[in-house]
């Protein structure tokens, strides 16, 4: 028995091939969200410590986050969600949701520092300091600034 290769038979081949593809790239979408973290943490020499509850196609949550030293971290957070729009300029984040956070940071010298975050933002670029153009929701938050004037403390809800 011979089979014949039509076009609709390649078609329907290649659809099915793309739909397992896909099933499978959704399957493994945490596995997948997770190494591109680690080495994108590794790269930065950030060390992290999170738990990946959900990946959505616009909405991605993690709870248990810590980053720097696990015995004195720079920031932890009870859970964070970062929820992502697509535009003409490409993918970009348009919401940050956290709770239970609690940021460490010294002021001293006129320099701001918190540690290991510090190594996940941008690089100055020069322009004068402007948020970026995104909704930002903070529950239960205490930052912790260590300053040449003694110790500032503060909650943010």
């Amino acid at each position: 028995m011979r089979m014949s290769f039509t076009p609709r038979r390649i078609l329907l081949v290649l659809l099915a091939l793309m739909v397992v593809v896909v099933g499978a790239a959704y399957w493994e979408r945490k596995a997948i969200a997770r190494r591109f973290a680690d080495a994108e943490l590794a790269a930065r020499k950030v060390n992290a410590q999170y738990e990946i509850k959900a990946i959505g196609p616009r909405t991605q949550r993690i709870e248990h986050l810590l980053i720097g030293d696990p015995a004195n971290p720079d920031l932890t957070a009870d859970w964070a969600e970062v929820e992502l729009g697509v535009g003409l300029g490409g993918v970009s984040v348009r919401s940050l949701k956290a709770g239970g956070v609690k940021l460490r940071g010294s002021y001293k010298g006129g320099k701001l520092s918190f540690g290991a975050v510090d190594r996940l933002l941008p690089a100055p670029s020069g322009k004068p300091f402007a948020l970026p153009d995104m909704v930002v929701t903070v529950r239960d938050a205490e930052l912790q600034l260590a300053t040449d004037y003694g110790p500032l403390n503060a909650r943010i809800d």
